[in-house]
């Protein structure tokens, strides 16, 4: 869920420029069933997808997005998601792991 808010949070700014953090609408008691978690990831895909669809060339990643924290390069705008990102689900994954009794 935090790998998507991250992805959902950075896209949203680049579409819209909206830099709202998802932390609200990303609650359990929002995501309640595995439906409503579906629904929320296929969001964030579309929202992804709108995203990418705004890159045209490998110019357009040399760009400048103001963000929240300032100018910052496109390309590192979205490598840094991308580290957040993997770092959630790798943390989620190790979370898991140590959760899940061993045979």
């Amino acid at each position: 869920m935090r790998s998507a808010r991250a992805v959902e949070q950075t896209f949203g700014g680049i579409n819209a420029s909206l830099w709202d953090d998802p932390f609200e609408w990303t609650l359990p008691e929002f995501l309640a069933t595995p439906e409503k978690m579906r629904q929320y990831f296929d969001e964030v895909e579309g929202t992804r997808q709108r995203g990418f669809k705004l890159i045209k060339t490998d110019d357009d990643l040399l760009k400048e997005v103001m963000t929240p924290a300032g100018p910052m390069k496109l390309a590192s705008l979205l490598l840094d998601t991308l580290v957040r990102a993997r770092h959630h689900q790798l943390s989620a994954r190790l979370q898991h792991r140590e959760q899940t009794p061993s045979e």
